[in-house]
């Protein structure tokens, strides 16, 4: 394949075994298939260059060869998960999903909900896997947050927090309806239990307080609306917003108490993606994988 051209699409080749990996197949059925989720989710897939393509290919070979041999060390460990582990995943998932709309997202990626429960349950295994193979037993001092902190006290500030009422419905239709009746007087809390679709509608569109890297970034305009005051209707995933903010708190400097739990989650990711990575390496030299590099050239 030429570096300067350009593809409309992923061609459609006869299958073939591009890798092994103690004795496991991956097909590169496998790895279009993984380019073709990657061109959609970032707009790549009207026009790419076959150097790109070639690079993607490579992305998800190296991203199938690590989930076989994390898959393969949980058979190894005998570790596996229970209908119940990765029900509550799902859970926690669809909880955040109004009524519906998890399964358009699904329609729009074209993935069945079976396909979408396995794939949880593939994360709820490589998790599990980790936690007993690579995070049990690391822990961060008391003396080295305190340290941490010292050296890095500016960084911790605590940013301005707003608490916000939200009121969620399906259309804009219905949105608009309801957002000239607040600017006429009508009680936002009160429309919240009435019309809300999200959950906190039941305890008036509550939100409580939050600040700007807690949210997503449709919720930014909350930021700039003085306390009483009702945003427009906001389009989201998960519907459409009217917001109004009904508190503010201005930003300062967190004292080491304060920062203590941010700081140890920081230290503590660090520690375990080290360790990780370490761990991951060693299993990749005790592995045997074998890669034909021509498949993919």
């Amino acid at each position: 394949m030429g570096c300067k051209g350009k593809s409309d699409g992923i061609k459609e080749e006869k299958d073939e075994i591009v890798a092994l990996i103690n004795g496991k197949e991956i097909l590169l059925s496998d790895i279009n298939r993984g380019v073709k989720k990657l061109t959609k989710r970032y707009g790549l897939y009207k026009s790419i260059e076959e150097e790109r393509l070639k690079e993607l290919r490579m992305s998800v070979l190296n991203e199938l060869i690590e989930k076989t041999i994390l898959f393969q060390e949980a058979e190894r460990k005998d570790i596996s998960v229970t209908d119940s582990e990765v029900n509550s995943m799902i859970e926690e998932i669809t909880d955040d999903y109004p009524e519906g709309r998890l399964k358009e997202k699904l329609r729009d990626e074209k993935i069945s909900l079976y396909e979408w429960k396995e794939k949880i349950k593939e994360r709820v295994l490589i998790k599990k896997l980790i936690t007993e193979e690579v995070n049990k037993g690391i822990e961060i001092s008391d003396e080295e947050m305190r340290e941490y902190y010292k050296a890095n006290s500016d960084k911790y500030l605590q940013p301005v927090q707003v608490r916000v009422l939200q009121i969620v419905v399906k259309t804009e239709t219905e949105a608009e309806e309801i957002y000239q009746r607040l600017i006429r007087g009508d009680n936002f809390a009160r429309i919240a239990g009435e019309r809300s679709i999200t959950p906190e509608g039941k305890s008036d569109g509550d939100l409580g307080f939050f600040n700007k890297e807690e949210m997503p970034e449709e919720f930014d305009v909350v930021f700039n609306l003085e306390v009483g005051e009702i945003s427009k209707v906001i389009q989201t995933p998960y519907g459409f917003h009217i917001f109004k903010v009904i508190e503010r708190k201005e930003a300062r400097k967190m004292d080491f108490d304060e920062a203590r739990d941010i700081i140890k989650r920081k230290l503590l990711k660090e520690r375990q993606d080290d360790r990780f990575k370490e761990w991951l390496k060693e299993l990749k030299v005790r592995s045997r994988i074998m890669i034909n590099d021509k498949i993919l050239s």
